[in-house]
C-alpha cells in the first residue's frame, strides 16, 4: 500500500532499530530510514529528512519520546509519531497518546508494528481529507453570501406562513431593520405595515398556480416590481417562496458595498477521534476481538466492554448497515483486501453517529490470514459538514437558478466559471457548455473585447461596477441594466468577478413615455396660454376698431357724394373690415372649447387661414398660389382643427424656403390647391401644400409624425406640430400624406373624406367661425 516510506527512527541502541527495520521489513512496508539519538540530529532530520512518520524509544540517555513528540507537534504536526518502547506503565502510554501519539508498541511484541504504521498512516490521510471538506464547505459558503448579498434587488427567503427564514443586504437595508427584526416577522407587516397578506400580494397566487407570480405594488411612497418564485423540496412539494422586491421607482440604484453576512454553517471544531481495534482468525473464524483505549470516545463502550462481550460491536452497528459490515468481514476472511466503509452506529448513549472502518488483514510468513485489524474513525461531524453543505449548494442553486436576472461568475482570465440556466438560455445553450470558455466563443469581437476590459477593470480596481447600458442588436435597441462585484479569497486577493444582468428595455421606454408625456403637457400648456393671450388681445383690438370704422362711416355719410375726400373714408371702413375678419379668425383659433362637428367649405378655411399668415409671408417675400375652388363640396370637420393643420404645413413649408433661399428669389414660392378624389369608390377633398424649399430626407421621413421629432433648432420649433396635426387628421378619418424630391419640392396632401360618419350636433351657421364667409 505504502511505497518508499521515509521513517525516522529515534533509538540509542542501534541492535534494536534493526529489529524494527525488520518488522517492518516482514510486514512489507518499503521503506528508507535513519536513526538518531540525540535532540539536535533528530531536529536536522526532520527538516531535512522530511520523515513520512517516526517511531521513538521512550527512555535514552540523551533524549526522551516525550520530547520528540513535543518537537513533532510543534514542527510538523502532520507527521505521526509511535512510541516503540522496551517497558511502559499503562498511565505513561495513556498520557503520550493523550499528548498525540499515534500508538505505543512493546518491544518484545513488534508484531504489532506494521499495522500500527499503516494505521498511522491513514489516520493522517483522513485528516488531510477532513481538511479539504472543511476548506470545500468554507468556499461554498462563501460564494453563496458573495452571491446573495452582492444582489442589489431585495431578495428574501419566505417559508408557508410568509414568515421570512432569511433575507440579503440589500432587504435589510430597504426595510431600514436590523437582523433580528427581520427574521422570523411576515412579510406584509415589515414591507406593507399590514395585519395580513394584501389582496394584490404575488406570494398568495404563487401558492396556488406554483408557478412564478409577480405585481407592482406601491408601499410607503415607493412603487415595487415584486416576484414570488416557488420552493420545493425533492418530492416536489411547496417548502416556501423566493420573494425578489426591485426599486422601479428610481432610474437607478444605488452602489452598494459587500458586506459579510453571517456564516450559514458552523465549523467543524471538534478533532476526529479514532482507535485502533484487533481481531483474531482462527480455523478461518473471527476468534477473538480487542478494541484500542479511543473506543471509549467513541462508541462510550470501555475497551474490557468489548472484551467481555464479543457480539457487542455488531450489535453497535445500525440495523440498515449491518449487511454491509457482514460483506466486508467476509470478504476479510475470504483472503480479498476490501477498501474502508463508512456506516452508522449506535452510541451506549443511544445517539448514531458515523464511523470510517478500514481493514488492514495480517497474515503469516506462508500468507495465511492470522488477524485483521481495524481502524476506526469517528466521522460524524463530516458527515453533518456534506449534508449541511449538499443543502446550502441546494439552496444556492435553487435562488440562482430561480431569479430572473442572468448570473454568472468568471476567473482572472475572463473564463467562465459557472452560469445560471437563465444565462445559457439567452444563449441556446447549457450550463455547462459555457464553463471554461471565454465570450468570444459567444459574442461578436468588439463585444467580447468590451466585456472582457470591463472584467479587467473591476478586477484591478477591487471596485463594484453598476451601469446601465444601450445595445444595438439586428437593428433592435435593447437596455441592459448590468452589476459586476469582485470576488476575493479568505487573503482579499481579487480572484474573479461574480456579474449579474437583466433587460430593462421595458422599463426605459415607459420612462421615456412618461417624459414625453410630461413635455407635451407642458407644450400643451403653452399653447393654452398662448391661446388666452391671443383671444384678450383679440379683444381689446375689437373695440377700437369698431370706434374707428364708426367714425370713418359717420365722416363718409357726412360727406357729399363727389366729394375726392369721402373715397378715404371708404377706404377706412374697408380696411378695418379686414382686420375685423383677422381678429374674428384669430378669435377661433384661438378657442379652447370644444368644438361642434359642422359642415364647411375648404375655401374659407384657407382664407381664414391665410389672413393669419399671410403679412408674414409678404414679410419674407414668399410667392403664394392658390386654387381652392369655392364650389368644392362641403366636409364635416371641426373647422378650426383643420385650420390649425394647414397653419401648421404652412409654417413649415414658409421655414423650408427661408432655408433654402434666405432673400428674394423667382423660385421662392408655394401653392396650395384643393381638388375632389375617390378613394376606394368614396369623395375626398384633397388640399395640396406644396413648397420648392430644401426638402425632406429620406432617412427621416419615416420619423415625420413622430412626437417631438423635429430637425429644426429648440427656437423654432418643438417636435409637436405634425404629430398634432397627424392626430387632428386621423381622427377626422382622414390622411396626411407626403411627397418629397430633395432640393425640387414637397408636397404634404390633406385629405379629408366628405363623409366620416360623424353625427352633426351643431347648427349650420353660416360664418367665418363655422368655416363659411
Amino acid at each position: 500500500m505504502y511505497k518508499e516510506l521515509r521513517i525516522l527512527i529515534v533509538e540509542d541502541r542501534p541492535t534494536d532499530a534493526e529489529l524494527v527495520e525488520r518488522e517492518l521489513h516482514e510486514a512489507g512496508i518499503a521503506f528508507v530510514s535513519r536513526r538518531v539519538e540525540t535532540k539536535e540530529t533528530f531536529l536536522a532530520e526532520l527538516a531535512d529528512f522530511a520523515p513520512d512518520i517516526v517511531l521513538s524509544d521512550y527512555m535514552m540517555p540523551r533524549f526522551t519520546g516525550g520530547e520528540a513528540l513535543e518537537l513533532v507537534k510543534e514542527r510538523f504536526p502532520s507527521v505521526p509519531l509511535i512510541i516503540v518502547t522496551g517497558s511502559m506503565n499503562e498511565e505513561t502510554a495513556v498520557e503520550c497518546m493523550k499528548n498525540g501519539a499515534a500508538d505505543y508498541l512493546i518491544k518484545e511484541r513488534l508484531a504489532r508494528l506494521g499495522p500500527a504504521v499503516r494505521a498511522a498512516l491513514e489516520n493522517k490521510r483522513v485528516r488531510e481529507e477532513k481538511r479539504r471538506a472543511e476548506e470545500g464547505m468554507r468556499r461554498s459558503a462563501r460564494e453563496w453570501r458573495g452571491t446573495f448579498d452582492a444582489m442589489n434587488d431585495a431578495i428574501c427567503l419566505l417559508d408557508l406562513e410568509g414568515k421570512i427564514a432569511r433575507c440579503n443586504v440589500a432587504m435589510r437595508d430597504m426595510l431600514g431593520k436590523s437582523w433580528q427584526e427581520i427574521i422570523g416577522r411576515p412579510c406584509w407587516e415589515l414591507v406593507h405595515g399590514s395585519p395580513g397578506p394584501i389582496e394584490t400580494c404575488p406570494c398568495a397566487r404563487m401558492r396556488e398556480t406554483r408557478r412564478r407570480e409577480s405585481s407592482i405594488l406601491e408601499a410607503n411612497g415607493r412603487w415595487l416590481d415584486v416576484t414570488a418564485d416557488p420552493l420545493t423540496d425533492e418530492a416536489k412539494r411547496l417548502t416556501g417562496a423566493v420573494h425578489i422586491i426591485c426599486d422601479i421607482t428610481e432610474r437607478r440604484s444605488a452602489e452598494q458595498a459587500l458586506r459579510a453576512s453571517e456564516e450559514r454553517y458552523q465549523r467543524i471544531t471538534e478533532a476526529i477521534t479514532d482507535y485502533i481495534y484487533t481481531v483474531r482468525v482462527a480455523d478461518g473464524r473471527a476468534a477473538e476481538t480487542t478494541h484500542g483505549p479511543g473506543c471509549l470516545a467513541v462508541t462510550g463502550y470501555r475497551a474490557n466492554e468489548f472484551a467481555n462481550n464479543s457480539f457487542l460491536w455488531f450489535r453497535m452497528v445500525a440495523a440498515e448497515d449491518r449487511p454491509e459490515v457482514e460483506e466486508q468481514a467476509r470478504r476479510i476472511l475470504a483472503g480479498e483486501d476490501p477498501p474502508p466503509i463508512e456506516h452508522r452506529i449506535v452510541h451506549k448513549n443511544g445517539t448514531v453517529r458515523w464511523v470510517r472502518n478500514t481493514f488492514v488483514p495480517r497474515r503469516d510468513k506462508d500468507g495465511a490470514l492470522v488477524a485483521y485489524d481495524g481502524l476506526i474513525q469517528d466521522i460524524t461531524e463530516r458527515k453533518r459538514a456534506e449534508e449541511a453543505l449538499r443543502e446550502s449548494e441546494a439552496k444556492y442553486r435553487t435562488l440562482v437558478e430561480n431569479i430572473p436576472q442572468k448570473v454568472f461568475m468568471k476567473d482572472r482570465d475572463s473564463k467562465y466559471l459557472s452560469v445560471n440556466e437563465s444565462f445559457a438560455r439567452d444563449l441556446g445553450v447549457g450550463p455547462a457548455d459555457i464553463a471554461g470558455k471565454t465570450d468570444y466563443s459567444f459574442f461578436p469581437k468588439d463585444l467580447a473585447d468590451k466585456y472582457r476590459a470591463d472584467d479587467q477593470r473591476i478586477m484591478e480596481s477591487g471596485q463594484t461596477d453598476d451601469l446601465e447600458e444601450k445595445y444595438l442588436q439586428e437593428g433592435k435597441e435593447t437596455w441592459v441594466h448590468t452589476v459586476k462585484t469582485p470576488v476575493r479569497d479568505e487573503n482579499g486577493r481579487v480572484v474573479a468577478v461574480l456579474g449579474m444582468f437583466w433587460d430593462i428595455t421595458e422599463r426605459k421606454r415607459l420612462e421615456e413615455e412618461r417624459k414625453n408625456l410630461e413635455a407635451q403637457l407642458r407644450q400643451q400648456q403653452k399653447l393654452e396660454s398662448v391661446g388666452t393671450l391671443a383671444s384678450g388681445v383679440a379683444h381689446e383690438i375689437n373695440n377700437p376698431i369698431n370706434g374707428i370704422m364708426n367714425y370713418a362711416q359717420l365722416i363718409a355719410d357726412r360727406m357729399a357724394p363727389d366729394d375726392a375726400s369721402r373715397e378715404y373714408a371708404v377706404e377706412i371702413i374697408h380696411e378695418t373690415e379686414r382686420v375685423t375678419a383677422i381678429v374674428r379668425n384669430l378669435l377661433a383659433f384661438a378657442r379652447q372649447e370644444k368644438q361642434q362637428h359642422s359642415p364647411a367649405r375648404m375655401a374659407d378655411i384657407v382664407n381664414a387661414t391665410l389672413s393669419l399668415i399671410q403679412s408674414v409671408m409678404r414679410h419674407d417675400q414668399i410667392a403664394l398660389q392658390v386654387d381652392v375652388p369655392e364650389d368644392l363640396p362641403k366636409i364635416k370637420c371641426r373647422s378650426q382643427q383643420i385650420q390649425q393643420v394647414l397653419m401648421n404645413l404652412l409654417t413649415n413649408a414658409r421655414d423650408a424656403l427661408n432655408e433654402r433661399y434666405p432673400g428674394y428669389d423667382a423660385n421662392k414660392l408655394m401653392s396650395i390647391t384643393a381638388r375632389t378624389i375617390e378613394k376606394e369608390g368614396a369623395r375626398w377633398v384633397r388640399t395640396t401644400v406644396e413648397d420648392h424649399g430644401v426638402g425632406i430626407a429620406q432617412e427621416i421621413r419615416d420619423r415625420l409624425f413622430d412626437p417631438f421629432f423635429t430637425t429644426k433648432s429648440r427656437d423654432k420649433g418643438t417636435g409637436l406640430g405634425l404629430s398634432v396635426s397627424h392626430g387632428i387628421v386621423q381622427e377626422h378619418g382622414g390622411e396626411l400624406l407626403v411627397e418629397c424630391e430633395p432640393a425640387q419640392y414637397t408636397r404634404f396632401h390633406l385629405d379629408l373624406p366628405l363623409d366620416n360618419g360623424w353625427s352633426l350636433d351643431g347648427s349650420e351657421a353660416d360664418t367665418a367661425e363655422s368655416g363659411e364667409g
